[in-house]
Parts: structure tokens; C-alpha cells; sequence
């Protein structure tokens, strides 16, 4: 099976991606303490920003494996793809489950290992039930893509945008606004669109110049902050939703992360193999990063962290993501432990 030739700027977006991640989940202890202040506000700003980090990964997902020319077989997507990030992610899961024990958030019970079936050990981990689910149709979403001319393609893009992503966005703007719950064409919480999104843009979005690109992520980012501070704005007696600095389905944040996908899915060929190597690194410690932060985030916030204020928080997340990426880069030199917790079934140099 012939996979997309790797790119540099695919392994620099998911590790800046899954920086944006460590971000937003820094600063939610902060923004749970100080809703009002300037500086609530502006942290609140910059999460809004870094929206567009979970559509980045699906977006990758899309562009990496629904551009292989021949399908994933029902025996391969078995025994190796859903394996390849389920082993991970149950144990990982696993340890979460005990980490919540020790710290008595939650009772010691073999329920706690069975709820696991239907909610997240920790909650930064509903991605992987939403990218397992998509795992499922990915022979079926493999063969349709293919089948599919452009503009066929555009328009399942165009019906996914209007339903789950205008549509909400002006329900939640305009509660009198619905439509009949019998029209359903979201599928996996809508975030099938940025699988399919990420496919588009990587088979048909090469050509497309850095400035529109920039532009295009200028324009998002101005939206998401126009969104999330008028929302901010307008709320009264503690009412403010939340829904433009939380919502990972908004136009603005489509609009933004397509942008900042083109930006470095085509702004880094042939900028040097010292670059790529780096890369390389980035990206293949950037899973380690998203499965070890919360329980390093949470350790350095009943330790050295017990405070907020602006100046603790930059360091926080500093040290998170680098305590994490040391932690994942030790951790993969034990081979049990990076066959069972990070690369289950990976053979040796894929992306």
C-alpha cells in the first residue's frame, strides 16, 4: 500500500497542534478562577486561538490516510490500523483510571475500569472515541474518495458545512433558529468533515499560494477573536457559553485551520534535511506529548503551580510541553513500553 510521502510540514503541524492542546488545557484551572478580569480575558482569547488544534488532527488523519491509492481491507483495519491506536489508548487509559484512584477523584472500583466503555478516563481523550469511530468507515471513506470527482467532493464538504457547522453556529447565535431533527447529516459529532477536509486540501490544495494560505488564517483567527470576545461581551449575570472560545465547529475556526493546514503543508519542501530530521522528531513525539500532559499538568498544579497569575501560567505550559516531550522520548527508548503505549504494530520509519 503506497501512504502520502511524508511531509515536513504534516510533522510540525502535529506538533504544534498538540502544543495548542497542552495550552488550552493549562489554562483551565485559570479561566475557572478569575471569569471578568483583563487577564481572564485575554487567556480566554488565546484559547479561542488554539480552536483550531483538534480539527488540525482530524484534517492530518484525512490527508494521510484517505490519500493511499488502495483501500485499507476489512483484515488490515482489524488486525492493524484500529489496533495500532486502540492497545495505546486502553492502557493509557488504564493508567488514567488508576492516577484518578490514587488521587481519590474517583472510588476504587472495577466500574471505574468498565465506565471506560462509555466516557473518557480523562477528558482530554474523547478525541481518540471520535478518531476510533471515523477508524471504522475508513475502507468505506477510503473508496468513496476515490470514486469521487472534485466537485463531488466539494459538495459533501459543502452539505457537512452547512449542517454541522453553520447551522449550529446560528442555532447557538439565534436559539428560535432549528430546523427538523429528521434532516441528520452529521456524522461522528461532525468531525468526519475535517477528515474529509484534510483529504481535499492535501489532493487538491497544493497549489494554492502561502499569502492566500496566510490570509485565509489571518481571517479565521480574526473571526474566532471577534466571535469569542463579543460573545464574552454581550453575556450578562455569568452567562457567557463559551461556545466561540470551546467550539472546535464554527466557520472561523474551518476558515483558520484550513489556512493554517496549507501554510505549512506547503511551506516547507526542500527547506533542508536538518529541518526535517527535527520534524521528524517533533512529530513522532507529539501522540507521547498528548497522552503523558495531563498527568504532568496536573502533578506540576498540586505542586509547584498552586497559584495563578499570568507569568505561572506561560511557565506552566512551558514546562509541561517539556516535560512531556522529554517523557515521551524516554519512554520510547524502553521497546515494551513503546510497542505497547505508543506505536503499536508501527512499522519502523512510517509517518
Amino acid at each position: 500500500m503506497t501512504a502520502v510521502k511524508r511531509n515536513t510540514g504534516y510533522d510540525l503541524l502535529r506538533f504544534f497542534s498538540i502544543c495548542m492542546v497542552v495550552m488550552i488545557h493549562a489554562n483551565v484551572s485559570f479561566l475557572g478562577k478569575n471569569q471578568g478580569s483583563a487577564s481572564w480575558l485575554c487567556v480566554m482569547l488565546i484559547c479561542a486561538l488554539c480552536t483550531i488544534s483538534v480539527p488540525l488532527f482530524f484534517m492530518l488523519s484525512g490527508a494521510l490516510l484517505l490519500g493511499q491509492k488502495e483501500p485499507v481491507s476489512l483484515r488490515e483495519l482489524y488486525t492493524k490500523r484500529i489496533p495500532k491506536q486502540a492497545v495505546p489508548f486502553v492502557l493509557w487509559s488504564i493508567v488514567y483510571v488508576v492516577a484518578r484512584m490514587v488521587m481519590g477523584k474517583t472510588e476504587v472500583s472495577i466500574h471505574g475500569f468498565f465506565s471506560l466503555l462509555w466516557e473518557p478516563a480523562y477528558y482530554q481523550f474523547w478525541f481518540m472515541y471520535t478518531l476510533l469511530a471515523i477508524y471504522l468507515l475508513l475502507p468505506i471513506l477510503q473508496t468513496l474518495v476515490q470514486n469521487l470527482t472534485k466537485r463531488m467532493l466539494e459538495y459533501a464538504l459543502l452539505l457537512w458545512g452547512i449542517f454541522a457547522i453553520v447551522i449550529p453556529t446560528v442555532s447557538y447565535i439565534l436559539p428560535q433558529f432549528s430546523i427538523s431533527s429528521h434532516v441528520d447529516l452529521i456524522l461522528c459529532e461532525g468531525y468526519i468533515g475535517y477528515f474529509l477536509l484534510g483529504h481535499y486540501l492535501q489532493k487538491y490544495g497544493k497549489e494554492v499560494s502561502q499569502k492566500k494560505a496566510l490570509f485565509m488564517a489571518l481571517i479565521g483567527a480574526v473571526l474566532v477573536l471577534l466571535g469569542a470576545g463579543a460573545e464574552w461581551f454581550l453575556s450578562k449575570d455569568g452567562a457567557h457559553g463559551g461556545y466561540f472560545y470551546q467550539s472546535y465547529l464554527t466557520p472561523a475556526v474551518v476558515l483558520g485551520a484550513s489556512g493554517v493546514f496549507l501554510l505549512l503543508q506547503n511551506g516547507f519542501e526542500g527547506r533542508g534535511e536538518k529541518l526535517q530530521k527535527t520534524a521528524t522528531i517533533l512529530s513522532q513525539n507529539a501522540l507521547g506529548i498528548y497522552y503523558l500532559h495531563m498527568l504532568i499538568l496536573t502533578a506540576l498544579e498540586y505542586t509547584v503551580f498552586r497559584t495563578e497569575n499570568l507569568l505561572l501560567l506561560v511557565a506552566k505550559i512551558l514546562a509541561t510541553v517539556l516535560l512531556s516531550f522529554l517523557g515521551s522520548v524516554l519512554l520510547r527508548k524502553v521497546p515494551i513500553v513503546r510497542t505497547l503505549f505508543f506505536q503499536w504494530g508501527v512499522r519502523k520509519g512510517c509517518q
